[in-house]
């Protein structure tokens, strides 16, 4: 079965489960973005910005914690996991690289998951990336270089 963390690695610490395969292994897939309309981007362009800008702060935040900091971040939203699972969870999603290190939705990531919605029989077809992405935000934030969270 594919779980998401930290229900496997709780397996694992129980000697009831192992990793088989790590689905990250296969390349990045873009399970998680922001979408809105071009005219609502156009619009509110200010807002979203500064939405992109905190994104990227946090994920430079992210990457720059060690696996206990992170697992104690979001202890409160697995109160029934061990503090040594979570760690151990986080510091196996830091070694597969599954968190994006900026805003900037790569080709690579969108073109797999539209390629496994499809397979999967989700959409018949899906929209190229050109026609579904605009990066200009995260391409402006990232040259703007703002610094992480505190």
């Amino acid at each position: 079965m594919q779980l998401f963390e930290p229900f496997g690695e709780e397996l694992i610490a129980a000697g009831d489960g192992h990793i088989w395969y790590a689905a990250a292994a296969r390349g990045p897939t873009a399970y998680t973005s922001f979408y809105t309309r071009r005219r609502t981007l156009a619009a509110r362009r200010d807002e979203m910005k500064r939405l992109v800008r905190g994104l990227y702060r946090t994920q430079k935040w992210l990457h720059g914690q060690p696996p206990e900091a992170l697992a104690n971040a979001v202890q409160g939203f697995f109160p029934s996991a061990a503090p040594t699972v979570l760690r151990d969870a986080v510091a196996r999603y830091q070694a597969l690289g599954i968190w994006g290190r900026n805003p900037i939705l790569p080709r690579a990531g969108y073109d797999r998951l539209k390629a496994g919605l499809i397979s999967g029989g989700f959409v018949r077809q899906g929209a190229s990336f050109e026609a579904a992405v605009d990066n200009s935000l995260a391409d402006e934030v990232v040259r703007e270089d703002p610094p992480p969270l505190e």
